[in-house]
């Protein structure tokens, strides 16, 4: 199940919370929700025009091949044709349709996500910003947490890749 080669990681966090952590021996995971930057791991599909030819057909291939990728389904020809005809259902060729359609898909993501929690690493010690940021101007600490053999949580830790878009 390891996804990485990482002999460790570390998190930076504040002294209060440092206390915590050393006299329980429990870290806490975040929820994306109080993420201090509004775009981390949000999800929000918007339909700001509807132009061009067999556009709610290219629309709702991009959405679906989204949505295969975005949920880690298996992207066999049968799912693609199966999510893309039950979202054909739910649009009409109207951009009214679309924008209901495209509602409707952002609640559901977003009833799935909205109990989720993340846990925040890093793997470096010596970030600047980091510390600055997240150990309260300097004040905290880093921790280093050592990837042991079977700790779900650490060998499945995966690097956050931003996009432009």
């Amino acid at each position: 199940m390891k996804k990485h080669n990482k002999k460790h990681f570390f998190k930076y966090v504040k002294a209060d919370v440092t206390k915590k952590i050393l006299s329980t021996l429990l870290v806490r995971c975040s929820s994306p929700k109080l993420f201090n930057d509004p775009f981390d791991s949000q999800f929000l599909i918007q339909l700001d025009a509807c132009e061009g030819e067999n556009f709610n057909q290219r629309f709702v291939n991009a959405l679906s091949d989204g949505f295969i990728k975005a949920f880690n389904i298996s992207h066999n020809e049968k799912n693609k044709n199966m999510i893309r005809q039950e979202m054909l259902k739910g649009a009409s060729n109207t951009s009214e349709g679309l924008k209901k359609l495209c509602d409707e898909i952002n609640k559901k993501i977003n009833d799935e996500f909205y109990d989720d929690r993340i846990f925040c690493l890093s793997e470096k010690n010596d970030n600047l910003l980091m510390w600055a940021h997240y150990s309260d101007n300097h004040k905290g600490a880093v921790i280093k947490l050592k990837c042991l053999h079977g700790d779900y949580a650490l060998s499945a830790s995966q690097k956050v890749i931003y996009s432009n878009s």
